[in-house]
């Protein structure tokens, strides 16, 4: 279970005398839930849904040790729907426009281009790593990286955005945590698009926070 998951990577962090800040938010109840649907024109992903109404609306964990940290979070329900709502209304600026980004589509990656801005449409973004990029939920269920500067030029977005994180939320807070939810030593999740997918190489995360 998700919350156990946090605890577990608390405790043991607690263990090395490292504080650890952690929050969870009291469970939505189904009507609630549903307005939020109803008014913003969109369901959740299933297991999201699930976690807003039966662990908590909201999820947090954070912590510093030296210049090394870690942060797992889903936003509280109302700031998820209103954030997503942003995040696809912006896609679709670009995916709704044949000339969008004229002037930085390098033209060997336009056709893919669109093609990653029209699954995107229907991402969920429930959770901010460090550096602005995102994870995302796809209808499917598997989770998905985000790069937020995907409008920045172009190139890195085929072969950055969409690497799947996860089959799942739960699976993806399980891999993650075997890290303490830090960031690869990089810095750059995108640096997985060489690899196929985020995979978890320990290789390409701090050693003192790692574990098998």
């Amino acid at each position: 279970m998700l919350t156990q998951i946090l605890r577990d990577t608390a405790a043991i962090l607690r263990d090395r005398d490292i504080e650890v800040a952690t929050g969870v938010g009291a469970p939505l109840i189904e009507a609630r839930l549903a307005q939020l649907e109803a008014s913003h024109g969109f369901r959740l992903p299933e297991e999201l849904r699930s976690i807003y109404l039966t662990v908590g609306d909201g999820l947090h964990l954070s912590w510093e040790h030296e210049d090394i940290g870690g942060m797992f979070d889903i936003q509280p329900a109302a700031d998820l729907f209103e954030s997503t709502k942003r995040f696809r209304a912006n896609v679709a600026d670009f995916a709704n426009d044949p000339k969008s980004m004229d002037m930085c589509v390098d033209p060997p990656h336009r056709s893919k281009a669109f093609e990653i801005w029209e699954s995107m449409r229907f991402w969920t973004p429930f959770s901010e790593e460090g550096n602005g990029d995102d994870f995302c939920i796809r209808p499917d269920g598997a989770v998905v990286y985000d790069q937020h500067d995907w409008f920045d030029g172009f190139g890195a977005i085929a072969t950055t955005n969409g690497l799947v994180a996860g089959s799942s939320l739960l699976e993806f807070a399980r891999s993650w945590s075997r890290f303490f939810f830090t960031a690869p030593v990089s810095l750059w999740w995108g640096e997985f698009g060489k690899r196929g997918g985020i995979d978890w190489e320990p290789s390409l995360f701090h050693p003192t926070f790692a574990r098998p």
